[in-house]
């Protein structure tokens, strides 16, 4: 039995530029990926789910990174990592608070699911301050996001208005 790519979950509202960093770099340790984007009907997003797997699909296409699938979840991440039947967890790690957060939630994903492990990626020094949450909020305001997202994101909101 072989085991499917590792997974980069994620709510991705937006993608940004460290997401795209973490992808880039996971492909090429491991070859391939599966972007999983969580879908929870019951939280107000700031983009639609549907947009957001086209908009992520979109990114990764305009800049050439190949071997990746997107697919999109509801519930808990260890179910879907056995339907994908893969044993492997990406997250990006952008500081200390990010690190104490993600290991206290691989600890719970490895006891929900044993045999699942959890890679840390550091996050390259230009996205350490990068959160969708963050350019939410400069969204919000009018502020411009242009280095902080993809074109593809920028296209977006700019679309919008």
């Amino acid at each position: 039995m072989s085991l499917s790519s590792p997974v980069f979950p994620g709510c991705f509202d937006p993608i940004t530029n460290g997401h795209v960093d973490i992808v880039r770099r996971a492909v090429s340790i491991f070859g391939r990926l599966t972007v999983a984007i969580l879908e929870n009907p019951s939280k107000q997003w700031l983009i639609p789910i549907a947009k957001r797997i086209e908009l992520v699909e979109k990114t990764l296409e305009v800049n050439g990174i190949v071997d990746v699938e997107v697919v999109s979840f509801q519930g808990l991440l260890v179910d879907l990592l056995r339907r994908l039947n893969s044993k492997t967890i990406i997250r990006g790690i952008r500081g200390g608070t990010d690190f104490d957060y993600e290991l206290n939630l691989s600890r719970a994903n490895h006891h929900l699911h044993p045999g699942v492990d959890t890679c840390f990626l550091m996050a390259h020094k230009d996205c350490s301050f990068i959160s969708s949450s963050l350019v939410q909020q400069i969204v919000h305001f009018g502020g411009d996001i242009s280095n902080l997202v993809p074109a593809t994101i920028v296209d977006y909101f700019v679309g919008l208005s």
